[in-house]
């Protein structure tokens, strides 16, 4: 009887499998909860329970989010629209910049369901970035 085998070629979850020769191979797949909100139906349909951090229930931190509603980097619940995880960095750098926020990352990991780690790390990989000058530019003027 005759073997059956499989060629993979795939970069899977980080493991590459480059002409492996598994046979009858069972590879099984545990999902688990990401950190990015949108990669959850559960994560949007509870942003609107997701507690306001009591760093941001202040007047100036109201007009600060608000205004970048209008400019539609944030939407109602102030969840980013749109944005990568470094610029989500950048700017929850520069709204705590701006608010004086003693604990940023916790702040806006709070608010928008995230690591701090991950916030904190892909801020860094965003500065790295020639093209985030533009968009901090534009963050700046939205917050003046």
């Amino acid at each position: 009887m005759k073997e059956s085998s499989t060629i993979v070629n795939n970069n899977y979850h980080g493991m590459v499998f480059q002409n492996c020769n598994m046979s009858n191979a069972t590879i099984q797949t545990i999902n688990t909860p990401t950190t990015e909100a949108s990669a959850s139906p559960q994560a949007s349909a509870s942003a609107e329970d997701t507690p306001l951090p009591s760093e941001l229930d202040t007047p100036q931190a109201h007009e600060a989010l608000n205004k970048l509603v209008q400019a539609g980097m944030l939407d109602e619940q102030w969840q980013p629209v749109g944005l990568t995880l470094p610029k989500k960095g950048v700017l929850a750098s520069l709204i705590a910049a701006q608010l004086n926020l003693k604990y940023k990352w916790k702040t806006f990991g709070l608010l928008w369901r995230m690591s701090p780690d991950v916030l904190r790390t892909k801020y860094n990989e965003g500065m790295d970035q020639i093209q985030m000058m533009e968009f901090i530019t534009q963050i700046k003027s939205v917050l003046q």
